[in-house]
């Protein structure tokens, strides 16, 4: 027999979703084989209008792991998506497309003791589905439902004055492009309620941590090339027109982007002469289609650039990404703006000293190959560390990159996550004037 206390605990449960107070009555049917403890809640993580995650944990205190085990959901109106972020997992939508059963996809596929997370993804077109029963082993789920923190507002943006466009509006989707792009385990603050968590074992084959930084282009690969590209041009464009994101409202929103990049770049090198530069196979990521949150093909390879296999284009990037955030941060955060300049400075006489194309250490060929040649790079980044630094012998290095690979030899017809000449040409001059 349900308890009373039961119904009026979920019962009475809220969600606030865009100032609309949706009233829950999610109870779970689970019945699990073996046996078991009762006790059990549900949390939701994230809503969006037409779907949402939610997480069932169960708290397995059986002297044994519980086997053959099976969840049941019974909805009162029938999803129109349904999935299961948990891997060795596999479902099946009834005759009644209101109930489905989860299960493990072998017999082997057993629940540890301990508490057990199923993680499931509902989609819907007009009514949100609900479940109607809950029962655990046969008895009555004992629950404390506990609500998730309210999800940070997307920012709404002033009327644009008429016939100008917006550009406030424009600046701030801009930076939500970055974070909707965003791997590994997202913070409270995330404001795109579509995303989840996502490949938090990244480094677990290398034994490094390299959970967190971003997507590249729609895949799911960390391509490190492009995006420490983008992680400077953002870097330079904060230090350019500081006023205009405090002016917008979105200078805490660029902050945190930022420090996405440095911080997952500080973990992405853990000594010297060493730089993870990859994390996944383009090729491998091209034969999934799916979001990253529902990834089923184990922990990806990471690739990295050693002194053996050095590679100058990189390195000089990321020394360009770290010295530029150190100028970002300096004013904000010095002691993290000292911590990037340290990484900065090791990067570019990494490049500098062992010179190489990346793309020979790590493969990232027919995707990001270094077309312009490592030169840019390394003049680059040191016109940056001059910038950040005020040390001669960078602006000495500058002067001899630029000769040295014939930057000036030509008039740049573009500026890309590859050639830096165009960008690198404006630096010089500022530095120099």
């Amino acid at each position: 027999m349900f308890q009373s206390d039961f119904f009026a605990k979920l019962f009475s449960s809220y969600f606030t979703y865009n100032s609309n107070v949706i009233m829950l009555k999610y109870i779970i049917f689970a019945t699990l084989l073996f046996a078991g403890s009762t006790n059990a809640r549900l949390e939701y993580i994230r809503h969006n209008d037409g779907n949402y995650e939610a997480a069932l944990y169960f708290d397995v205190t059986a002297e044994e792991s519980i086997a053959n085990w099976k969840v049941v959901f019974e909805f009162d109106y029938a999803p129109i998506g349904f999935m299961v972020h948990n891997s060795g997992t596999k479902f099946e939508v009834g005759e009644d497309p209101s109930h489905i059963e989860v299960t493990p996809n072998n017999d082997n596929n057993a629940l540890p003791v301990g508490e057990f997370e199923l993680l499931i993804y509902v989609r819907y077109d007009y009514i949100m589905p609900q479940a109607v029963t809950a029962s655990y082993n046969g008895i009555a789920v004992e629950t404390n439902y506990i609500a998730p923190p309210v999800t940070s507002p997307r920012p709404t943006y002033p009327p644009p004055i008429p016939g100008e466009y917006n550009y406030d509006e424009v600046l701030g989707l801009s930076i939500e492009f970055y974070e909707a792009n965003r791997c590994g385990k997202l913070p409270a603050t995330n404001r795109i309620h579509y995303r989840g968590d996502s490949f938090l074992d990244d480094g677990e084959l290398e034994g490094v941590d390299l959970e967190g930084g971003y997507f590249d282009a729609g895949d799911h690969v960390k391509f490190g090339f492009p995006f420490a590209a983008f992680t400077t041009m953002l870097n330079y464009g904060v230090i350019a027109s500081r006023q205009a994101y405090e002016a917008t409202g979105q200078i805490s929103y660029v902050y945190e982007q930022l420090r996405w990049s440095l911080d997952y770049f500080i973990k992405a090198h853990p000594s010297p002469n060493e730089f993870y530069g990859q994390t996944g196979d383009g090729g491998q990521d091209h034969g999934f289609w799916g979001r990253p949150e529902d990834w089923t093909l184990g922990p990806r390879k990471s690739y990295k650039i050693t002194t053996a296999s050095p590679g100058s284009d990189l390195a000089g990037e990321a020394a360009a990404s770290f010295a530029s955030g150190y100028l970002v941060f300096r004013d904000v955060d010095p002691a993290y703006a000292d911590t990037l300049l340290e990484h900065a400075k090791q990067l570019y006489d990494f490049a500098n000293q062992y010179r190489g194309v990346y793309t020979n250490a790590i493969p990232a060929n027919g995707f990001y190959d270094s077309w312009s040649g490592y030169g840019d790079e390394l003049a680059w980044s040191a016109a940056w560390l001059y910038a950040a630094t005020g040390e001669a012998s960078y602006l000495e290095d500058v002067n001899s990159h630029y000769e040295e690979f014939s930057l000036g030899a030509e008039r740049p017809l573009q500026l890309s996550w590859d050639d830096k000449k165009a960008a690198a040409h404006v630096i010089f001059f500022r530095i120099r004037t």
